[in-house]
């Protein structure tokens, strides 16, 4: 605004008190400016006539176009503007200045009879004091004593329709028409705002007196709140998104914690190398009958374990999700929130420090549960056991059956060896060991030129040399023996069944758990916390925290003195009415 000419839109007030006067609200606006002077902007023009338009739009109120007798009636810029809201003409009365200033041989007749641009509610002359009449004290008085004179002695046959007083009178009497024309409107705006406003004071409350009480009763209201969240019980249920306890049971139960559980597979990680190198050291000196039971057991808790992850995961999202619900667990605890924020920052602070030790504790709880499986592989379970005694006897009846086939290459291979070993006896240089066993000679070869290894490979006749070192060091996936390769594929099958068992019992139990540990127990001992931390005989300034937001106080008194001022209205209104149904009597 500066302090130079400069303007601002921010109305300044003034009441005025009188006896001589009638019940009129006049808005006085700045002239148009066409040039800035002064700390006005450069933008001047435009910044007036968004202020001036801001105010004549208002179809509730009446227009004064005030221009200068002295000045062409043609290019009035305040008819132009009021032309441009009111363009009937039904709101618009023209006031013309200055009569007292125009070239001696001219008058202003035309323009107050409406010969050149005619106005509706009619056109109205006045004789204004001057700056040298104010400077000197002019009274009020014995200027519309001189201004009646003018008119009558320069416009004596225009004299009674226009002039200050006239003027006063009309606009009373328009405002009042105005009024009874938009009475029906005005009635129901205003019976709609007293509405709101009613209703914005009951959001807003009465100041508390009772804070002890107070604070008891926010903090019932919001564990209860808080209660029916989770419990899904909350009227104020949500059509677009799912929140709170169906949040927790649709979303991340059933949905998340089922796809990431169920995205770890039986076998996940589990190589061949692996599954043969576990069966061979379960087996240890002796090759077992059957599949190694410790074997079995090694690779189960290795892949169950990888169960623990989508569990710990899913103990996370529930915890975000508890978190969530103290920001939207009512409106009325909301507006309470908002209302006193110290209130609100203590309740945040105790709930998600609760709620963060209660969810540790949970994720202990579901290690230990996975933990539990892992430690007890339950061969004896009844729908693992059946199961596993089908494949078993399966495999069984699978090798019965290979071994008979197989015999008859058994026999021949028995009657090759009785042949070499007859052969064998007939060369008398043929030295023996103590034992009995041939002679070696060089890399390990007897007299015949026959090692070890080679008799019992007879079968192929191929001579083969075994170095039993490397075979342990390097794993050869293309020299593993077929029964070996049954075995692994064995134990594929018996982990992966296994592993879908406690895959179904963990999607079971988890969720359990979680309610059971995290969810129940804030619902349960969160009054308690609350009370103990917030209300508790030794907790120092306890009742500061109800201290209200400033800005509540101010919302709160505003919209008292707009009750105040709508009830005014009402009864203004009210007797407008009986004043017009009194005049229609008469």
């Amino acid at each position: 605004m500066g302090t130079n000419k400069g303007i601002g839109s921010q109305p300044i007030n003034l009441r005025i008190f009188s006896e001589s006067v009638v019940n009129l609200t006049l808005v006085d606006l700045p002239g148009l400016t066409k040039n800035p002077v002064g700390d006005q902007p450069r933008d001047i023009e435009d910044q007036i006539t968004k202020l001036i338009t801001t105010y004549i739009k208002n179809p509730n109120s009446l227009i004064l176009a005030v221009t200068p007798a002295n000045v062409d009636m043609a290019t009035s810029e305040a008819l132009k503007l009021a032309k441009a809201v009111d363009p009937e003409g039904k709101r618009t009365l023209a006031v013309i200045t200055k009569l007292d200033l125009m070239d001696k041989g001219t008058d202003a007749r035309e323009v107050l009879s409406g010969s050149v641009i005619p106005v509706k509610l009619g056109i109205i002359g006045v004789v204004n004091r001057s700056q040298q009449d104010i400077n000197t004290n002019k009274t009020i008085e014995h200027a519309l004593k001189d201004e009646k004179t003018f008119l009558l002695k320069n416009y004596s046959e225009l004299a009674h329709k226009h002039g200050t007083v006239y003027l006063s009178r009309t606009l009373n009497n328009l405002l009042m028409s105005h009024i009874r024309e938009r009475l029906p409107d005005l009635k129901e705006q205003i019976s709609r705002l007293t509405q709101a406003h009613k209703k914005r004071m009951e959001d807003l409350g009465q100041p508390v007196i009772d804070k002890e009480a107070h604070l008891i009763r926010l903090i019932t209201e919001f564990v209860k709140a808080y209660s029916s969240t989770v419990d899904g019980t909350n009227v104020e249920v949500d059509s677009n998104k799912l929140k709170g306890g169906a949040m927790i049971s649709v979303d991340i139960f059933q949905n998340i914690f089922q796809q990431h559980l169920y995205d770890v597979q039986a076998l996940n990680g589990l190589e061949l190398k692996n599954i043969v190198l576990t069966l061979r050291a379960a087996a240890g000196l002796y090759p077992p009958l059957t599949v190694p039971d410790m074997a079995f057991r090694t690779l189960a808790k290795g892949q169950i374990a990888h169960m623990l992850q989508p569990c710990l995961e899913c103990v996370d999202l529930v915890y975000e999700e508890m978190q969530r619900i103290i920001q939207r667990c009512g409106k009325e605890i909301q507006r309470e929130f908002q209302k006193y924020p110290r209130f609100c920052d203590g309740v945040l602070r105790i709930v998600n420090e609760f709620i963060k030790l209660q969810t540790e504790e949970t994720r202990t709880m579901v290690k230990y549960l996975v933990d539990i499986e892992v430690s007890y592989i339950n061969t004896k379970h009844p729908d693992f056991r059946d199961e596993m005694e089908t494949l078993l006897e399966e495999r069984s009846a699978a090798r019965a059956e290979k071994n008979q086939e197989n015999s008859s290459i058994d026999h021949t291979q028995r009657n090759a060896a009785k042949k070499i070993a007859g052969q064998m006896q007939q060369f008398g240089n043929t030295r023996t060991t103590p034992m009995g066993s041939p002679t070696h000679g060089k890399n390990g070869r007897n007299n015949l030129g026959v090692t070890s290894r080679s008799v019992f490979g007879l079968g192929d006749g191929i001579e083969r040399e075994a170095n039993f070192l490397s075979e342990i060091e390097e794993f050869d996936p293309g020299n593993i023996p077929p029964r070996e390769l049954e075995d692994v594929e064995l134990m594929k099958t018996l982990v992966t069944k296994y592993f879908a068992i406690v895959q179904k019992t963990i999607f079971d139990i988890v969720p359990k758990a979680i309610v059971h540990s995290l969810i129940e127990t804030t619902k349960d001992d969160l009054s308690q916390i609350l009370l103990a931390k917030l209300y508790a005989p030794g907790v120092a300034d306890k009742f500061e925290i109800l201290n209200e937001a400033k800005h509540i106080t101010e919302q709160r008194n505003n919209t008292i003195a707009m009750l105040e001022a709508l009830q005014q209205a009402s009864k203004i209104i009210s007797e407008v009415r009986d004043l017009s149904a009194n005049r229609s009597l008469s």
